[in-house]
């Protein structure tokens, strides 16, 4: 271990030893040494103490660091040995990487990198990590947002508080600079609302066309993500029954799901790509439709203007809102979109709830298909009496005519003359009150119905309204009444 100035020339004129390494330690600054090994390498390097046992940290290889390089390294090291063991950002990035997105396998390590590759490393790769103050990261976020907006920015945040936090847990010196109050959007203000009505599901459905087409008209009778359904394949579909393919780590998922007919029908109409075995198949390999942003703005300007644009995903809370519109239960409809249960219930409860949620998906197809048949929703009632699995019917009162019980041996009375409307109805009948409901749905005026229909009396053009409004009629008799019961027609 000899000990010398070092110099430029001196270590230019160094030869290497033929069997082993050699270590020279410079006199100037005590801890710089030059490793010179048997193949003719020169490596800069610097001893410091921790609790009482060598450590050793690499500077660079000589010619690149120059003598005089060195040295100033190897001070600004030793003035705390601890501040450097950290090493830049990118390595604790990939030491990160490494021990907490890959061990724990975590579903967002793509996405992770691609944020570290173009937002992060561009501008601090190369700087300690521990000299990264909060300032600096407060800079970093304002370009981040000027340059891709306030959502990205959050992203990036995230990703550096969850990196900082794991290195204070492996080291005691250490403090995260990352404090609350430095996002740079409101979560609660970018919940989205939208869903759309039914005019626009009538105009999705008819401008949607092909493979893109396809996969919203699923996502509107499925309601799931369209991650799901892209990546659905031919072996996932048996007997009417899709079994959704869940991925690692994955919260939870609607597991197998019977679809109705209607969704059954656009699957039949996907073509099959030999060697491809998406559903949705790319044209060109073998891998899944991955053309969202060109085919959605194609969509856009077909559609009818006026209305707020919507995104892919609205279609799932569209779905969900249909769903309560078909009196599905909120139990069931979750389980449907695949949500995690919370609480004891999501631990303990682990059927499978196949039936509920066929006879949920069916439900939400019958009213799709009402919606696309008429530009009008004629009654409310139509909706309320759908029977989502159509094996059973669910009645409801329209409208009832009394029986008159008969009267005892007596004068009969003259009958008091009832107060009739423009149209020749009661005044408050159950009849007027039907074609009234039905004029309010349709926008028709009572006089184009009178018109269309030639009533004589209130009870058959309430049971004509009925028939053209789509609702089947059963007369029965309950005690001194006949009430008439309207079913909606599947």
């Amino acid at each position: 271990m000899p000990r010398k100035r070092l110099t430029e020339e001196g270590v230019k004129k160094l030869l290497p030893h033929a069997t082993k390494q050699v270590d020279y330690y410079d006199t100037v600054v005590p801890g710089l040494v030059l490793r010179l090994s048997y193949g003719g390498a020169k490596t800069w390097r610097v001893l410091h103490y921790v609790q009482r046992k060598t450590k050793v940290h690499g500077l660079g290889r000589f010619p690149i660091l120059n003598v005089a390089q060195a040295r100033e390294q190897a001070r600004r090291f030793l003035e705390n040995p601890t501040k450097a063991e950290a090493g830049t950002f990118r390595e604790v990035a990939q030491n990160f990487i490494k021990r907490h997105v890959e061990k724990h396998k975590l579903r967002s390590q793509y996405e992770i990198e691609r944020i570290l590759n173009k937002y992060i490393y561009p501008r601090w790769q190369d700087r300690e990590f521990t000299d990264i103050n909060r300032g600096d990261v407060a800079i970093l976020l304002d370009r981040i947002e000027d340059d891709n907006g306030p959502r990205q920015a959050d992203m990036c945040l995230a990703i550096l508080s969850k990196m900082m936090r794991w290195y204070a847990a492996r080291d005691k010196y250490y403090v995260s600079v990352v404090v609350p109050g430095m996002q740079r959007s409101n979560p609660a203000e970018r919940r989205r609302k939208r869903i759309l009505e039914d005019d626009e599901i009538r105009a999705m459905w008819k401008m949607a066309e092909g493979s893109f087409g396809a996969i919203l008209k699923l996502a509107l009778l499925s309601a799931q993500r369209r991650e799901k359904i892209v990546t659905m394949k031919w072996a996932d579909l048996a007997d009417g029954v899709w079994t959704i393919a869940e991925e690692a780590r994955e919260k939870a998922s609607a597991g197998s799901l019977r679809l109705p007919k209607l969704a059954l029908a656009i699957l039949k109409q996907q073509p099959r790509i030999s060697g491809n075995p998406f559903v949705f198949a790319s044209p060109r390999g073998k891998k899944y439709f991955n053309s969202w942003a060109l085919r959605k703005q194609e969509l856009d300007e077909r559609m009818p203007p006026g209305k707020n644009p919507w995104v892919i995903h609205d279609l799932r809370r569209t779905a969900r809102s249909l769903m309560s519109r078909a009196k599905v239960s909120r139990e069931h409809a979750e389980r449907v979109l695949g949500h995690a249960i919370p609480g004891v219930e999501g631990v303990y409860n682990r059927y499978q709830f196949a039936d509920e949620k066929a006879d949920a998906l069916q439900r939400l197809a019958g009213l799709v298909e009402d919606i696309l048949k008429s530009p009008v929703d004629l009654s409310q009632e139509a909706h309320e009496l759908r029977d989502a699995n159509q094996a059973k019917e669910r009645n409801t009162l329209l409208m009832a005519k009394k029986v008159k019980a008969k009267p005892r041996k007596r004068a009969k009375a003259k009958p008091a003359s009832k107060e009739r409307r423009a149209d020749g109805l009661v005044v408050g009948s159950d009849g007027a009150k039907l074609v009234d409901a039905i004029c309010a749905k349709s926008g028709a005026t009572h006089a184009e119905l009178k018109a269309l229909i030639k009533w004589k009396s209130c009870l058959p053009f309430a049971m004509k309204s009925a028939k053209q409004a789509g609702i089947r009629l059963r007369k029965e008799r309950e005690g001194k009444e006949v009430r008439y019961y309207g079913t909606a027609r599947a």
